[in-house]
This record gives C-alpha cells, structure tokens and sequence, in this order.
C-alpha cells in the first residue's frame, strides 16, 4: 500500500511547479549574468518566466536554438511545441512572482520598479554569498545552457519582454498574448 503512494506521488509531482525548482532556477538566472546590484540588475522579471524552461528542459533548448535561426522554417511539431512552451510560461506568470515575491521576502533578491520602462527589475543581494550556493555541479547543464542563450542574446540582462519573446515565438507564428 505505501510503495503504491509512493508511486502516486512521483506520478503527480512536476518539478516545473515546484517552488524551490522555479527559485532554484531564477537564482542561477540572476547569478549567471551577475545581477548582483541595482545597477547591474535583470530588466523585468518576466523574461525569466519564459527562460528558465528551455535552460532546464534539453529539447525545448535545441528546439529555442533553431526558432531563433533566421533560416528555419518550421513545422507543424515544432510550431506546437513552441506554443505550448509559450502558453505554460504565460500561465506560469503568477507562481513565478509569487517565488520571487517569496525570495525577496527572505533577504535574497531584490526586486525595484523601473518606471521607465514598467517592469519590476530584480538582482541578488548577497551575490558572493549565493554565489558560492549556486555554483553546485547538479545544476551544470543548465549553465552551459545560459551560456548558449547568452551568445544568442547578449543583451538579454536588458532586453525587453517584447524583443526576447518576437524572436522567439513571433518570428515563428506563434500569437502573442501580451507584451
């Protein structure tokens, strides 16, 4: 009886729900591209809620890596799987400020309101101190990932929701909702 629970219970997890997951991931985001400052902080959170799913997810990052090919024509698959990548971030939309709502309440980020640009910015306080936690090898795959996403987008620090989001799902017909 209890290894059947057992069994349900992995069965129902998603990691890609899982508080500490999603946390986990901003702050490798944030220490990545050394988001450690006000003036070195990552414009709107919002990009996150797109990003750290082809960062964690090996198919959708190769997948990201064509779309983003100005010579790739897609199909009909991989225009579905784009979609859908789209609709469950979008739908993600509320967990994500609610994790980084969280983090900020327990002294690790910071979150400012950039009234110029109407986002909510944010950047790890004690960067050196996260740092040092963040740099675990179980999540290395997904490093070597940013680093990828980093030569396909420099800017993507500053980039706007709406720049990261044509490039990605607009270019390849994928209806955007809000930007």
């Amino acid at each position: 009886m209890k290894n059947n629970i057992n069994i349900k219970k992995e069965i129902m997890f998603s990691k890609e729900d899982d508080y500490n997951y999603i946390a986990y991931h901003i702050l490798i985001i944030l220490d990545f591209f050394e988001c450690k400052s006000n003036e070195k902080k990552w414009v709107d959170y919002k990009k996150i809620i797109y990003l750290y799913q082809f960062i964690s997810n090996e198919s959708l990052f190769e997948l990201m890596q064509r779309a983003v090919n100005q010579d790739f024509k897609i199909d009909n698959v991989d225009y579905e799987i784009l979609k859908d990548s789209y609709t469950n971030s979008f739908l993600k939309k509320q967990l994500v400020l609610l994790v980084i709502i969280n983090l900020e309440r327990n002294g690790l980020i910071s979150i400012e309101k950039n009234v110029t640009r109407l986002t909510l910015d944010i950047y790890i306080n004690d960067y050196e101190k996260l740092h040092s936690l963040i740099s675990n090898p179980l999540f290395e795959e997904e490093r070597e990932n940013l680093k990828e996403i980093k030569k396909i987008f420099p800017q993507l620090r500053t980039m706007t929701l709406k720049t990261f989001l044509e490039k990605i799902y607009k270019r390849n017909g994928v209806q955007l909702w809000e930007v």
